[in-house]
């Protein structure tokens, strides 16, 4: 059983500094548990109602692209599968890091053709044979590597203790380098993040603005985004996760 995260005041004051980087970024209370004690079940035929919606899709995806983009989560989807139309997937091992709470991920690496696995800190169970989950324990010392990685709206909570990981002040930036290992060199990452003015929710998220943003890349080139505004690593959001835009992220 995984224990309940710690609250920002359970926290010792060099941790807090740490977190926000030495008195660069604000603090909001966002605070969620994201643990369970038994694992999760997700049914087959959730993932067959997902990837039938996926394939029989008839809005056309650009549609979305002028629209607002404090809307929050809404359009992740639609750019991520205009990403995946310019950047396929098929016939390759792609792993989700992170579940991101149910089937519509892994759901979309199989639509596009994807070979699936998804590698998340809670135990997911289920009988649809198309897709492999794996805990991050489970994960520890394994060699194997994918071509291809989505990280959607997840790297932002590692080290923050919401789902049960460790508390770390860079979680985040070690979980990216770690992904050097996880993706084969040469192979892509399509990473979902918040952006804005750089900022801690706590436990909630990170929000990567002009600070923190190029520490997640570093080692990483980027040579494409969907639905990104520079202007956008200005905007104080409040620590609201809103505006996650698609960065095309190659393991050079």
């Amino acid at each position: 059983m995984l224990n309940a995260p710690p609250k920002w005041d359970d926290l010792d004051d060099i941790l807090k500094i740490r977190y926000l980087m030495y008195g660069e970024f604000p603090i909001y209370d966002y605070y969620f548990d994201g643990t369970y004690s038994e694992s999760k079940f997700i049914n087959k035929e959730d993932f067959k109602s997902c990837i039938n919606d996926l394939n029989n899709r008839k809005e056309p995806y650009e549609k979305y692209q002028d629209s607002n983009p404090l809307e929050g989560y809404g359009d992740t989807s639609v750019l991520l599968l205009r990403a995946l139309d310019k950047y396929p997937i098929k016939n390759k091992t792609t792993v989700n890091i992170g579940n991101s709470g149910g089937c519509w991920f892994e759901s979309i690496i199989l639509s596009r053709g994807g070979i699936c696995s998804t590698i998340e800190y809670n135990k997911l169970e289920t009988d649809y044979l198309d897709v492999n989950f794996i805990t991050v324990e489970e994960f520890k010392n394994n060699s194997t590597t994918f071509d291809c990685a989505l990280s959607i709206s997840s790297f932002e909570h590692d080290g923050l203790g919401r789902y049960g990981d460790p508390i770390n002040p860079d979680g985040d930036l070690e979980a990216m380098k770690n992904m050097k290992n996880i993706v084969k060199p040469g192979g892509l990452l399509y990473l979902v993040i918040p952006i804005g003015m750089d900022s801690i929710a706590w436990n909630a998220h990170r929000i990567y603005g002009k600070k923190r943003l190029p520490c997640l890349f570093y080692g990483w080139e980027l040579i494409d985004s969907f639905g990104f505004n520079e202007q956008w690593l200005d905007f104080d959001f409040k620590g609201q996760p809103h505006t996650q835009p698609v960065f095309i992220l190659k393991n050079i």
